[in-house]
């Protein structure tokens, strides 16, 4: 028996779960909220007790999917994917980060340092920006 490539794998991954609604492949789900059969599973799924979708944006059958591909493809334990690069960047720092904290950045972006000034500094998280990259190297020692 031989066995399946890298390409293979990956085409493949979305029968694992099983197949949905007679789709080889898995549909994008453009549902922000989800129906349940009544109050009590509805509060299961938000409670954690029971597995289900309850807000489209928060995660959906679609993020999943792409969750589990990428995982799948990094031979992974999880992964978590944001609709916006600052939801991950701030994501990473508020899951991160505590106060008394530093960050070092370049100031290159000026959304990011926006979030940087005044975001972080407000909740006791020191932060630097610097153009130059000797004088962001000299404020990491």
């Amino acid at each position: 028996m031989t066995q399946s490539g890298f390409t293979s794998k990956l085409l493949h991954a979305d029968r694992r779960s099983g197949v949905q609604h007679g789709s080889i492949h898995k549909p994008i789900h453009t549902a922000v909220t989800y129906a349940y059969d009544d109050s009590r599973e509805l509060a299961a799924v938000f409670q954690g007790k029971q597995s289900g979708y309850t807000y489209g944006r928060q995660v959906n059958p679609t993020v999943d999917a792409l969750q589990n591909k990428i995982t799948m493809m990094e031979d992974g334990v999880a992964t978590a994917a944001f609709s916006t690069g600052m939801a991950a960047i701030c994501t990473t720092f508020f899951a991160l980060l505590r106060a008394g904290d530093h960050v070092i950045s370049s100031s290159f972006y000026l959304v990011t340092q926006i979030v940087f000034l005044r975001r972080l500094n407000p909740m006791a998280l020191k932060s630097r920006l610097s153009m130059r990259p000797t004088l962001l190297m000299s404020l990491l020692r």
